[in-house]
């Protein structure tokens, strides 16, 4: 009995033993489990609170997010300090290493596109392919170019020895396209910009983008070579299908940046937006890159209306005869100078329009003869005012057009990061695109110590965070 007595002492001794070293190890498992989990949830909420010190002027000014540059030199010990505040064992190691600043055009997009999701897209992208709508088929340029490209002129041999045979009696009609020229041989943008608008020449340092390099060629109203070239560069636009891709980036660009018809900013450049459009490296030479843009665009689009208008055309014709005087007699002389006082007319007609935008006025894209503002008479000294149309549409919607039409679709957000830096910089001098994170990556590794048994535990893990 007593042999018996001690064996199952032995043996529920064994078992007790047995049951407290599972039970140890069960504890242990609990604990370092719980120790994991706690490990992975500060990785988290250290990652959320890098996120948080984004860059406020960033965020505040142009919507965008990202790690403010002054915060990312100081980040390693900011987060482990962060981290062991909360209570959690101190990190053996932690690397912070840099991810895709916003100078990566395709995180530029993501986070235009991210901010303009929250708004009324369905009415935007409705609004710009109602801006658009008959720019691409209206103007006809081509066609129109081609045929003053046929006609005789006053540049012609047989014309020129038809006027030698006018009497000193005959008294030519003055010819309103010469008015025209000389107006146009001046300061442009004097031209159209309004009396009170002070012209900014503030310079812009071209840090991302390219250097717009594109040239204009200057219009001679006696020249039907030169029509048919100016004619030609206003090439057939491919605007409506980037809508859907860049739609959302225009109408971003419309919003966060400013253009000549804003409210003049206190301090650095003034023509943002048209920076987008030229890249040129002053403020007025950007203007002027638009203004150019925009005269072509209106030339063609009031040139397709006026051939059209048979009272406008019999002005022409009455007037053209009178300028050939007995010139008029050799075959197609009344008829070329006609559509060559129908291209300047249009041109005029361009200049009035486009001091209309800049004015604030709202343009009718396609002209009648009720939304017509400039008198043939008053060609020669463009005397008059654009008439404003309730549906027609403004200067922010035409820079609108015009950055959809730019061939390369990477320039505009390059273009962005320049006008963005420099915005910021503005206050702080060190700004630098290159230093805003967009995402970053975290390493980790800690030691937790046992909590029955064993020499602890290394945990370790790499996280990558984004906006």
């Amino acid at each position: 009995m007593d042999k018996d007595s001690g064996a199952m002492t032995v043996f529920f001794s064994l078992l007790l033993i047995s049951f407290l070293l599972i039970l140890n190890v069960c504890v242990e498992g609990i604990y370092a489990w719980k120790a994991k989990g706690a490990f992975a949830l500060q990785q988290e909420m250290t990652g959320e609170y890098a996120l948080a010190c984004y860059h406020k002027e960033l965020w505040e000014q142009f919507h965008l997010l990202a790690i403010d540059g002054r915060y990312y030199k100081k980040m390693e010990s900011s987060l482990k300090t962060n981290w062991t505040r909360n209570g959690n064992p101190p990190l053996t190691k932690l690397l912070v290493k840099r991810g895709d600043a916003l100078t990566n055009t395709e995180v530029l997009k993501h986070e235009i596109r991210e901010y303009m999701k929250y708004k009324e897209t369905t009415d935007i992208l409705k609004r710009l392919s109602n801006a658009l709508k008959g720019v691409e088929d209206e103007s006809n340029s081509k066609k129109y170019g081609e045929a003053i490209g046929k006609v005789k002129s006053q540049e012609d041999k047989d014309v020129k020895e038809a006027m030698k045979q006018s009497t000193k009696e005959y008294e030519q009609v003055k010819d309103p396209r010469e008015g025209l020229s000389k107006l146009l041989s001046g300061n442009l943008l004097k031209l159209v910009l309004p009396s009170d608008h002070s012209l900014s020449k503030k310079s812009i340092s071209i840090v991302y983008g390219t250097k717009g390099k594109e040239t204009f060629h200057g219009i001679n109203f006696f020249s039907p070579k030169s029509v048919e070239e100016t004619m030609k560069e206003n090439k057939k636009s491919k605007a409506s299908t980037n809508i859907s891709t860049e739609g959302l980036s225009v109408a971003y660009a419309r919003e966060v940046f400013s253009t000549a018809i804003d409210p003049q900013r206190d301090a650095g450049i003034r023509y943002e937006m048209e920076y987008l459009i030229g890249g040129k490296n002053r403020d007025d030479q950007n203007l002027e890159v638009v203004v150019k843009k925009l005269l072509l665009i209106r030339f063609c689009l009031n040139y397709g209306y006026l051939i059209k208008d048979a009272g406008k055309n019999a002005q022409a014709e009455a007037m053209a005869a009178a300028i050939a005087g007995p010139a008029s007699a050799v075959p197609g002389v009344v008829s070329g100078i006609r559509l060559l006082l129908l291209a300047a007319w249009s041109y005029g007609e361009a200049i009035l329009d486009v001091k209309g935008l800049l004015a604030g006025k709202k343009i009718a894209l396609s002209k009648n003869n009720a939304t017509w503002s400039l008198s043939l008479k008053n060609l020669g000294k463009l005397s008059g005012t654009a008439k404003t149309v309730k549906n027609g549409i403004g200067y922010k919607e035409y820079l609108e057009l015009l950055l959809l039409l730019q061939t390369n679709k990477e320039e505009k957000y390059k273009r962005m990061m320049d006008m963005i830096s420099l915005r910021i910089q503005e206050k702080q001098k060190d700004f630098t695109l290159t230093d805003s994170l967009f995402s970053f990556t975290l390493q980790f590794e800690e030691k937790v110590s046992a909590l029955l048994m064993g020499n602890g535990y290394d945990f370790s893990a790499v996280r990558i965070f984004s906006y």
